[in-house]
């Protein structure tokens, strides 16, 4: 199989005959496959990297209904050598048991979901919906490094056409980001803000985090692949958030808040809905 570009136009009027040039461009579609390929695995490699972030948090969010189905399964035990059994407590027992069950499954599910790899799937997304999940993942995160947050939620907000595992990566590495970036400040202001909203005609979601901002000659390299103000940092966070948000039509950027912080903005269009 050959790609092959080719232009042409009519000789001199003549309907019956072209003039024309075929390109042979397999070497170069061959190089920007492999380059989109290369994307995807980098994209991915950020994903499980952040994930190992995150362990004592994943770790806290299958402990907790794992305690409780230890706790009452442990209680329905009792139970069973009293004498008289309450059948109508040991089948609330046994209610709240299949309720943490399926709740340790479906972070299972989700944690599961944020390691494979595989195409984007776009469908409608409820943005509230997206950070709330979010926020559950990072919350032991966020209590290790004495992190307040704060969210400014629109109800009304429509939804967006997106894949949720990349979009939740983005929101992940921009809120991670922020906790980052309060390590030096006081801890009674370490507070980050998410708000969603309608901007005219787009939908936009923003993390604003307090602290001493971007230095303004950083401001326009912030998102340049391996350009990092971490000791530690690997500088690819957040060329991958633009790039994800730019394959969604969206926008992604940076500016430092008037009272000190930065803000980063996702902007996409509002669904066209036929």
């Amino acid at each position: 199989m050959r790609w092959i570009a080719a232009r042409s136009r009519a000789e001199n009027g003549d309907r019956e005959r072209l003039t024309g040039v075929a390109l042979d461009i397999s070497a170069r579609k061959a190089a920007e496959l492999q380059a989109e390929k290369d994307r995807a695995a980098l994209t991915h490699m950020t994903r499980v990297s952040m994930m190992g972030q995150l362990s004592a948090s994943i770790a806290h969010q299958l402990n907790q209904p794992l305690a409780a189905i230890l706790g009452n399964a442990e209680a329905a035990r009792k139970m069973l050598d009293k004498d008289r059994l309450d059948l109508v407590e040991l089948k609330q027992i046994c209610d709240d048991i299949i309720s943490e069950d399926i709740r340790a499954a479906e972070v299972i599910r989700r944690l599961g979901a944020l390691f494979k790899r595989g195409e984007v799937a776009f469908a409608p997304l409820d943005l509230n919906t997206l950070v709330a999940e979010t926020l559950d993942l990072v919350r032991t995160e966020l209590l290790t490094c004495q992190v307040a947050v704060v969210t400014e939620l629109e109800p009304s907000v429509p939804a967006v056409d997106g894949g949720r595992i990349q979009l939740q990566q983005v929101l992940l590495n921009l809120i991670l980001n922020a906790a980052d970036a309060m390590g030096d400040i006081d801890v009674a202001t370490r507070t980050v803000t998410i708000r969603t909203e309608l901007e005219g005609p787009n939908v936009r979601l923003c993390v604003s985090v307090r602290g001493i901002g971007i230095a303004p000659t950083d401001l326009d390299k912030v998102f340049d692949p391996f350009w990092s103000t971490k000791s530690g940092g690997t500088g690819i966070g957040l060329a991958i958030c633009q790039s994800i948000i730019g394959a969604h039509r969206g926008t992604l950027t940076v500016s430092n808040n008037p009272d000190g912080g930065a803000t980063f903005c996702v902007r996409w269009p509002l669904r066209h809905v036929s």
